[in-house]
């Protein structure tokens, strides 16, 4: 039996932007910002989320891990927050300016402030998280979803009898793979993504893949599906790096 090798290839081209404020931490105050976070396919206003340290809005991390569906620890010999998401382990600890996110120091651009008793973080600081934030000024309203990255291409190459099939995107993503009979095909549905305009059917016409489609299966969920010409194992790898 031949095997259809999937590969699964992903662009990191990731940058972050700070803002940067100087001050110390003041205890803060209940401000009139709001917090907004996006549910799904809908935005829900999340209550007593935001403080005000010197004038700047300060996220309460406790309600944004609830409304985003993370987790926070506490970690009461370090007096450490630890933010966990199924793609961010953030550890945070109030007065110190520099964050632990999957392992790495991080500066953040204020330290994070707990003289209310609990840990707030400068709203320019949660894409530390690995978070998406908008903070509108006018209207007081922060922002925030799970970053969605663009699949750029699928593309596919034979090599030695296997045919792999290449998935490019601009950022790291989540997958999952199954396979569907009568007819035969292979799916792989990619998680908190979009679909670049201009990425469509390719007809291959080869004796293993016939072609490769690919479109947006819900919101947030990019689905390309592999039509097989008959029956095939196959295999997929992830990897992050520089697009080929």
């Amino acid at each position: 039996m031949r095997r259809l090798g999937i590969v699964v290839v992903v662009g990191i081209l990731i940058s972050s932007v700070f803002a940067v404020r100087a001050g110390a931490a003041a205890a803060p105050s209940q401000a009139c910002w709001a917090l907004r976070v996006e549910q799904g396919d809908a935005w829900a206003d999340i209550e007593d989320a935001v403080v005000d340290v010197l004038g700047q809005p300060f996220v309460i991390v406790r309600a944004l891990a609830s409304g985003v569906g993370a987790h926070l620890s506490w970690i009461e010999a370090t007096k450490e927050a630890v933010f966990t998401s199924d793609r961010t382990v953030a550890v945070l600890k109030a007065g110190n300016a520099q964050a632990y996110v999957n392992g790495e120091a991080v500066a953040l651009s204020a330290p994070p402030d707990a003289e209310s008793g609990r840990m707030a973080v400068a709203a320019s600081d949660i894409g530390a998280l690995g978070l998406r934030v908008a903070i509108d000024g006018q209207s007081r309203i922060i922002r925030v979803s799970w970053p969605r990255s663009r699949v750029r291409s699928a593309s596919v190459s034979v090599d030695h009898g296997v045919v792999a099939v290449m998935i490019e995107a601009d950022a790291s993503f989540r997958f999952s793979d199954f396979v569907l009979r009568s007819p035969d095909r292979l799916v792989i549905d990619i998680f908190d993504a979009v679909l670049e305009p201009g990425v469509s059917t390719v007809e291959i016409g080869d004796e293993v893949v016939a072609r490769v489609r690919a479109a947006m299966n819900r919101p947030g969920v990019v689905r390309v599906v592999v039509d097989l010409a008959s029956p095939l194992g196959y295999a997929i790898e992830y990897a992050a790096g520089a697009p080929a």
